[in-house]
């Protein structure tokens, strides 16, 4: 009966440690998402696309009410017709995540 007991025991533990290393390594992942630098490989990607689709980026910066400055840019196609878009990356992600969307979307937007 003794020996049922310590082997209930060290299995007790055995799972409280694994879970506590396990936790200890996934966790932060979830609290704090890996964020994709902007690079400048990246933000070359998204010029050379631009250059291809004749538009232009322009950057500008937002404060919010809580102080953080977001930083954005405004695409405009060659001959804009009038219509926006809004692109949105998502958390883990920056403005050249969405180049692509962009790249399908200027078309539209250039009064051809």
């Amino acid at each position: 009966m003794r020996k049922v007991e310590l082997g209930t025991l060290a299995l007790a533990s055995v799972l409280a440690a694994g879970s506590a290393v396990v936790g200890h390594e996934l966790v932060p992942g979830f609290l704090h998402p890996y964020r994709a630098p902007m690079s400048t490989r990246r933000l070359a990607r998204v010029d050379a696309m631009l250059e291809r689709v004749h538009a232009t980026r322009e950057g500008f910066d937002v404060r919010a009410q809580d102080g953080v400055v977001l930083r954005g840019w405004k695409i405009r196609a060659a001959a804009p017709n009038g219509d926006w878009v809004i692109l949105l990356h998502g958390q883990g992600d920056n403005r050249a995540g969405m180049s692509g969307f962009a790249q399908f979307l200027l078309p539209a937007a250039t009064a051809w």
